[in-house]
């Protein structure tokens, strides 16, 4: 995923003691049409989406679970916003991404 953190270093951080990224809420249109765009990421394939409190009712998450069938790579990407904000929808780019965000919105 160096790809991925090189082009949005300052949006990007690693999950410590996890693979995941941490995604800045801006900036998630332009890196999710970047990691289903680009040929050397290839997510073709929309696993889940999970949404968590982070336990104090202020700050919400939602992880993103990427599969690319073509190159046989796994991704996941988080982003964490307070309860004033929403995090725009993929479902422009991965059809099933329309039910997992109205579970999630649930939340």
């Amino acid at each position: 995923m160096d790809l991925l953190v090189n082009k949005f270093k300052n949006y990007i951080k690693i999950v410590e003691n996890s693979d995941a990224l941490l995604v800045d809420s801006k900036k998630w249109n332009e890196v999710s049409t970047f990691i289903k765009k680009n040929k050397k990421l290839d997510f073709d394939y929309l696993m889940s989406i999970t949404s968590y409190d982070l336990g104090d009712s202020l700050i919400f998450g939602v992880a993103y679970n990427f599969y690319s069938t073509k190159l046989k790579h796994y991704l996941e990407i988080r982003i964490e916003v307070d309860d004033t904000k929403e995090i725009e929808s993929i479902s422009h780019l991965w059809r099933a991404a329309e039910w997992h965000e109205r579970e999630a919105f649930d939340l």
